[in-house]
């Protein structure tokens, strides 16, 4: 009897953030790499966000902004690169960078 293969893992963003309606995302020290997506701007009702200890890279996406109901923010530990996007200044409710 052969057995079946597992899907592969995937560690890929927002991929892993979905739904949109989601208003918590743990995913600390998850062994997570690749980028920040523009998508992420599409999870409206985010308001944590702990992506600290990963091996995520590139820019951090300006879409990051929309993220208006965003009240804690952890990018720390990882590898990205360029600067701080200015449209964090837009999210209000954001009490812990």
């Amino acid at each position: 009897m052969k057995s079946k293969a597992s899907p592969p893992k995937t560690n890929s963003l927002p991929a892993m953030l979905l739904p949109s309606t989601i208003s918590l995302r743990k995913m600390a020290s998850a062994g997570l790499s690749g980028t920040l997506l523009s998508g992420i701007g599409n999870l409206s009702h985010l308001r944590t966000l702990l992506l600290q200890n990963n091996q995520l890279s590139g820019p951090i996406a300006a879409e990051i902004g929309k993220l208006s109901e965003l009240q804690t923010l952890d990018l720390s530990s990882n590898q990205f690169v360029g600067g701080i996007p200015s449209s964090l200044g837009l999210l209000s409710q954001l009490s812990y960078l």
